[in-house]
């Protein structure tokens, strides 16, 4: 990949961790039937992703160039999280107990959604539209 930077890289390797921690506290949780704390794990998925993303992609050294790093992020972390959640859908504790159509659909959202930031920059260079750019 050519903007594969360090702080993406390691970005992807706390995205994993993070994940990972995530699903098998959210399946513990589900099969004690716990119910009250989903919500406590979800936000605090939420925050640290938010806070890993906003951490690595601010000190990145590429931030500053012409590429979009915002989607090389989004693309990092769609490719991480989907083989995690799918994994936890059919090999994880949990297996099973789940309505796997709900699941497939948010995925199949998330992927029109990653495309629609993909076309997105390819219209743009940075945030700028073409015709203010090059005028």
């Amino acid at each position: 990949m050519k903007y594969l930077t360090r702080n993406l890289i390691l970005f992807g390797l706390v995205t994993i961790a993070l994940s990972l921690l995530f699903h098998f506290r959210l399946h513990g949780m589900l099969l004690s039937e716990t119910y009250g704390g989903i919500w406590w794990i979800a936000f605090a998925y939420a925050g640290a992703m938010f806070l890993n993303g906003f951490f690595f992609g601010m000190f990145d050294p590429q931030r500053k160039s012409r590429v979009d790093l915002g989607f090389m992020y989004h693309l990092v972390t769609f490719v991480v999280v989907i083989p995690i959640w799918l994994g936890m859908i059919f090999f994880g504790p949990a297996k099973g107990n789940f309505l796997l159509w709900i699941d497939l659909n948010i995925m199949v959202v998330w992927a029109v959604v990653l495309l629609m930031h993909f076309l997105k920059i390819r219209k743009q260079v940075k945030g700028y539209s073409p015709d203010k750019a090059f005028e």
